[in-house]
């Protein structure tokens, strides 16, 4: 698993887009995968630890990784009654080409690589989608420029497009998650996402 870099400054504004990206990055990593032993002892750590307690989250006991990796399974792999965090199947009730094929083209305007062998029926994942959202805030920058003012749309284009399905995949796991850590991780991924959906409306 790859560790998303924090900030260097203690206390960086949200509203920053280099601190946007930094915090998508570390929401898509939480959802794409389970947390293995070097991901959980970083987010037990300043600074991932502080920051993730400091929006709502709560951090998981360092000797809960067997737990952790149950619980994963048991909300979204299954084999039955789990809730895959794909936007194709909360929005169409199944997996749908048209999404994942959008996706893929935000991905390849991006140059993402997805984690090896992963499916291209499954690049509608929230994870892959947070963590696109994350190298697409990292473009960003001010000024009144052709550049910046394309990078805005190109954002602002797949937030829409990809981000505002996810609702009830996010109520359904915080009602059925059983540790505190994924229960949180869904509340604070709705109020991350929600702030964000009304910023892009107000930018």
């Amino acid at each position: 698993m790859t560790i998303p870099k924090p900030e260097p400054e203690a206390k960086p504004k949200l509203t920053e887009p280099q601190t946007l990206s930094h915090v998508y990055a570390l929401l898509g990593t939480l959802w794409l995968q389970e947390v293995d032993a070097p991901f959980l002892s970083a987010l037990r750590s300043p600074p991932l630890g502080t920051a993730f307690e400091a929006v709502g989250g709560v951090l998981p006991a360092a000797e809960a990784l067997d737990e952790l990796s149950t619980e994963y399974c048991r909300l979204f792999i299954g084999p039955r009654n789990h809730l895959p965090p794909l936007q194709s199947v909360w929005q169409r009730g199944e997996l749908a080409s048209a999404i994942t094929t959008s996706v893929q083209k935000f991905a390849g305007a991006l140059h993402y690589n997805p984690p090896s062998a992963w499916p291209e029926t499954m690049m509608d994942h929230l994870g892959i989608e947070l963590l696109l959202m994350g190298q697409a805030t990292s473009h960003l920058s001010a000024g009144a420029t052709t550049e910046a003012s394309d990078s805005y749309q190109f954002a602002s284009t797949f937030f829409t497009q990809h981000l505002l399905w996810t609702d009830r995949f996010l109520t359904a796991t915080s009602n059925r998650a059983t540790l505190p850590f994924y229960k949180s991780l869904a509340q604070v991924t709705t109020s991350f996402l929600a702030s964000e959906q009304r910023a892009w409306h107000n930018r």
